[in-house]
């Protein structure tokens, strides 16, 4: 046994029971930690026992590795060196390490099966809320897309998992959402327009979205780059105030997979006065003084 590991040994001897949950496991790869479990909510639950059974068996195998802890310390926090106790500690560690790592990676393997189930959950319970707060609230999309994987099948994918005609997250009340759409579905499509107002975000596109890889192109370009599965946006920036002095809204809409040329205009999904998964520019906008842009 070369000095360091001696060292570690020593350390390791004296690990209290109390720490087993984070626990370091000395090994020739460096040091581990057991990671926590994911909380399954009760609609995953439900709909997977087999996660359920899972997750107890991971828990309870946790408490026996505490109680092997806390036998191992009793046994041999005051060993002296080179005694005949010392070896056997020595060897009981071996064997408890290589226990822990086990359970660890087991444990990563739960979590990565139940992340996605995990996530579903989160996210539509997101979608299906209209609380004021929760609109700002950043949604982790289950599907999500980045430049390496561009194409109209994959960004529709994207796009109908938000459901943007019925998922209550967009629906108007005193406001409109068409921003929170457009946050939301670029986030997933990793080339994110940060959360801002319709306006802001025409401005923001001309100061800082060019070094975010947005390039502005005509409509029918649009319709182009949005049929190869790049996210593409039409931006309308309101010049208008109410009448107590006010900046008036704008509106913006992510141009969706269709046809170029289409008499109807490009194809768009978007939130807004009335969210819809299905339309085109000429219904929605209805007007000329629109700016379109693409991620790269």
């Amino acid at each position: 046994m070369n000095a360091t590991n001696f060292v570690r040994l020593k350390i390791l001897h004296r690990v209290s029971a109390a720490l087993v949950a984070v626990l370091l496991v000395a090994t020739a790869a460096g040091a581990q930690s057991i990671p926590a479990l994911l909380v399954l909510p009760e609609e995953v639950a439900a709909a997977d026992p087999g996660l359920v059974r899972w997750r107890a068996e991971l828990m309870t195998e946790r408490d026996r590795l505490r109680a092997q802890s806390a036998s191992h310390n009793a046994r041999c926090r005051a060993v002296q060196d080179g005694t005949a106790l010392e070896g056997e500690c020595a060897a009981s560690r071996s064997q408890f390490n290589a226990a822990v790592n086990q359970h660890i990676e087991r444990s990563r393997i739960f979590n990565s099966r139940a992340e996605a189930p995990v996530r579903q959950v989160k996210f539509q319970k997101l979608l299906q809320s209209h609380k004021g707060d929760d609109h700002y609230v950043a949604i982790d999309a289950p599907l999500v897309n980045d430049p390496s994987n561009r194409n109209a099948y994959e960004y529709g994918r994207v796009l109908h998992q938000f459901d943007v005609g019925k998922s209550e997250r967009y629906q108007r009340d005193l406001h409109t959402y068409c921003n929170i759409f457009v946050w939301d579905v670029t986030r997933a499509m990793k080339a994110e327009i940060p959360l801002m107002k319709a306006n802001e975000i025409e401005g923001w596109l001309h100061s800082k979205g060019k070094d975010q890889g947005w390039r502005r192109i005509d409509p029918r370009g649009a319709q182009e780059m949005s049929d190869k599965g790049r996210p593409t946006i039409a931006v309308w920036k309101n010049l208008g105030f109410d009448k107590e002095g006010h900046p008036m809204h704008g509106h913006v809409s992510m141009i969706r997979p269709g046809s170029v040329g289409d008499p109807r205009g490009d194809a768009i999904a978007a939130a807004g006065a009335s969210p819809v998964d299905a339309s085109h520019m000429k219904k929605d906008f209805r007007r000329d003084d629109v700016q379109y842009w693409y991620h790269d």
